[in-house]
């Protein structure tokens, strides 16, 4: 069956949405509240990366912004390019209603979006996306409430349970989901 542009990026972005959601809240975010229990940070942990409060709106939201950024960024070429790509970082912050770190990490990871889809196909881009999703996680955290070593765990375990899945995600449902567009 052949999907639309529009049918591609709903599809890509809920793909990607539920395997990040699975591989975040099974995975990563159990292992950082169980590391931080011991050490006092649960309650941060929690407050600041739970899927309360509007946690999985969040994820559903930047794996749209991704699919959007990875689309725009294959679209258009140059000046333009980058002028799409960074309004789309600006007005999806906006959107988000994101401040501080989080404002930095969403601009971060819309750049970071279009910076993987220039890296080779194969392991530089998977190496790419991790090293990109690690900016975003530190980003994210560099002003939260977390001490120096717990801010350590939240950018290793956010970085590469939750941006790298975000980042690699769409280009891995396009190349073995979807298939390429016919």
């Amino acid at each position: 069956m052949r999907l639309t542009p529009t049918a591609r990026l709903v599809a890509t972005a809920l793909l990607v949405f539920l395997a990040t959601a699975a591989i975040w809240w099974l995975v990563g975010y159990q292992i950082g509240k169980g590391l931080l229990e011991e050490a006092g940070g649960a309650g941060a942990w929690r407050a600041s990366f739970g899927f309360r409060d509007g946690g999985v709106a969040r994820l559903l939201f930047l794996s749209l912004l991704g699919g959007l950024a990875l689309a725009a960024a294959g679209a258009t070429q140059g000046a333009a390019r980058w002028a799409l790509v960074a309004g789309l970082a600006m007005g999806g912050a906006f959107l988000l209603g994101a401040r501080d770190g989080a404002l930095a990490a969403v601009m971060l990871f819309v750049l970071a979006v279009a910076a993987v889809d220039e890296a080779a196909q194969g392991s530089q881009q998977l190496v790419a996306a991790l090293a990109l999703g690690l900016a975003a996680a530190f980003a994210q955290v560099v002003d939260g409430p977390f001490t120096m070593g717990q801010a350590a765990l939240a950018v290793g375990l956010r970085g590469a349970l939750f941006w790298w899945p975000l980042l690699i995600g769409p280009h891995l449902v396009e190349q073995h989901v979807l298939g390429a567009p016919r």
